[in-house]
């Protein structure tokens, strides 16, 4: 399992770290996003990760797509993601198992009110609208190895179409403020991050 660690991180911002799924605890791998921090990470069939990144705090922030080597944590590319040439900030995102299409949330880093918006995201950047949650909120994103769409907002986890981002279903959780999702394809265990420096980890 693996994390990147926000720019809010009180350590390493923008770094990835693997973690214990048992324990929670991380071990660095690398940091390449300097300076910022990474919002959303995911894996495509050949084992690299993409990553979307952000800078540092304060104003409207946006976000590029990033390709990061697993096992140095080194920065393999980096590209602004826009739509319609206009960079917006993504708060999470996931590879689509099968065809390693990229999905992104838009968060409201960028002020631009537009939280819960689905998009794909193709290799250099551009992002193509799915479809919009109805939710108002950045979230996490993930997909288990049944090719299910999940994106998880507070306290609610949903079952998203990946066609447009309509919710399938919705389960109530007993927690809230948590905003990163991943889900062990061995198993589709859920495990959630929780917002702000703590990095909480939590088993869904």
């Amino acid at each position: 399992l693996y994390g990147g660690l926000g720019r809010v991180s009180l350590s390493d911002p923008g770094a990835i770290m693997t973690v214990d799924q048992v324990s929670g605890a991380g071990i660095l791998v690398g940091d390449p996003v300097t300076p910022g921090g990474l919002t959303g990470l995911g894996a495509d069939s050949s084992g690299l990760l993409w990553g979307s990144s952000i800078d540092g705090p304060g104003g409207n922030r946006v976000s590029n797509l990033v390709q990061i080597d697993p096992a140095s944590g080194a920065l393999i590319s980096s590209v602004p993601i826009l739509v319609g040439g206009a960079p917006i900030s993504i708060g999470d995102l996931a590879v689509q198992p099968g065809t390693d299409v990229i999905f992104g949330v838009h968060s409201n880093s960028d002020g631009a009110n537009s939280c819960g918006i689905i998009y794909t995201i193709n290799e250099s950047g551009l992002a193509v609208l799915v479809g919009d949650t109805g939710q108002g909120r950045s979230g996490g994103l993930s997909f288990d190895s049944d090719g299910n769409f999940w994106y998880l907002e507070f306290n609610q986890l949903h079952q998203l179409d990946p066609t447009n981002a309509a919710i399938l279903n919705t389960t109530n959780l007993d927690f809230g403020g948590h905003d990163g999702l991943a889900i062990r394809p061995s198993d589709n265990v859920f495990y959630a991050t929780g917002s702000g420096p703590s990095n909480q980890q939590v088993r869904i």
